[in-house]
């Protein structure tokens, strides 16, 4: 979570969502809360017998200057990463940190390590197509949501035909898959035809948002190389 003196409506998925709801019962020695301005409330419950030490922090919904964020492993790029080098390398923009948590179930694709297996969404920008699975997001009313997401992604051929279409993912025989910049320069696929996008003139174009309809032509068409 980052405190930012003026926020703009954004919708965050999947990472940190663990420290909005984390809460505790039958604590056996619980240390007095302790007060981490503005409107965050953190307090360390321990309970011995298990043994756990639980991290509880309560955040004040109605403060304009808190929001969520997503991260990165890799920086700018997928990859994987420890807590504290990823809140480093925060963009200065983004706020000062105020608590933060590991992230979501990931893919066990060796070639895509840090991919999480569901929605990604940073700054407004989809970095990876839902699955199916509960997805935790924050709605236009800055209320706390969550349920299962399914994917509508998919490519519409001039004709009008439809492909379903996955993002930044191994992809499998007869998948379609679009890749963007935060795999870095290679797909990482060596099978299959690749085709290079470029923004189709007086359309809308990258980053990709929630919502909406990019049109493309095709600028190459190569055959797949993972870059070694």
């Amino acid at each position: 979570m980052c405190n930012k003196s003026s926020c703009t409506s954004q919708h965050f998925f999947n990472l940190l969502m663990v420290v909005v709801f984390s809460t505790a019962s039958a604590a056996e020695n619980t240390p007095a809360p302790s007060e981490t301005p503005p409107a965050i409330f953190y307090t360390n419950v321990v309970v011995n017998y298990v043994p756990w030490s639980i991290h509880v922090v309560r955040i004040d919904r109605a403060c304009p200057n808190v929001r969520f964020c997503t991260t990165l492993g890799g920086g700018g790029v997928l990859g994987m990463g420890i807590v504290s080098d990823q809140v480093k390398a925060l963009p200065a923009g983004a706020g000062s940190p105020l608590a933060a948590i590991n992230g979501d179930f990931y893919e066990k694709a060796r070639e895509y390590p840090g991919r999480p297996r569901d929605l990604q969404i940073r700054n407004g920008e989809v970095l990876t197509q839902p699955a199916g699975h509960t997805c935790f997001w924050i709605d236009a009313g800055g209320n706390p949501q969550m349920t299962n997401i399914v994917s509508r992604f998919r490519v519409i051929w001039p004709n009008g035909k439809t492909t379903p279409l996955e993002m930044n993912v191994e992809r499998t025989s007869g998948m379609a898959v679009l890749y963007t910049a935060i795999l870095g320069p290679s797909t990482l696929t060596d099978s299959g035809i690749e085709y290079v996008l470029e923004r189709s003139p007086g359309h809308e174009w990258l980053p990709l948002h929630a919502g909406r309809i990019y049109a493309a032509r095709v600028r190459r068409i190569s055959p797949a190389t993972a870059a070694k």
